[in-house]
């Protein structure tokens, strides 16, 4: 069975409107040092998994988070967008996962400066969603 990580990543690759912009640059967790600009990383932060009184319910809430990295304000804005237009209020599948809702919680901006003695800024974003999925229950 897939992570919703790597069910997120997944989506994700799939969209034009991601991949115009970052082509396959849409790596779990962390980018490799040689990534190219601009590229997206997929994080699942935390899942919690929901009970009833007597028994599992079969409802999970991830927090999912999406690092967009690019060379240019304009660049990392486009990315964002592209990402909130896919993810924010989604419901359907993702590979393996049935997510019930995703929405937007959190989004935050940075930028890194240069290391090289250059002048060029790493501009990133921080966007934080919620995402209701299904999973089989476990039994006893």
């Amino acid at each position: 069975m897939a992570s919703i990580r790597s069910d997120v990543r997944t989506y994700l690759q799939t969209l034009s409107s991601v991949t115009d912009l970052t082509g396959a640059r849409v790596y779990p967790m962390g980018a490799p040092n040689s990534a190219t600009f601009p590229f997206v990383t997929v994080t699942r932060v935390s899942s919690n998994h929901y009970h009833h009184t007597t028994d599992a319910t079969g409802l999970v809430r991830d927090r999912i988070q999406l690092n967009a990295f690019a060379s240019t304000a304009i660049s990392l804005n486009n990315v964002c967008e592209a990402l909130r237009n896919a993810m924010d209020t989604y419901r359907g599948t993702m590979g393996t996962s049935t997510v019930r809702n995703c929405t937007l919680e959190d989004e935050s901006d940075d930028s890194t400066p240069p290391t090289d003695g250059s002048d060029e800024l790493v501009y990133s974003t921080r966007q934080d969603y919620f995402l209701w999925r299904t999973e089989a229950a476990p039994t006893a």
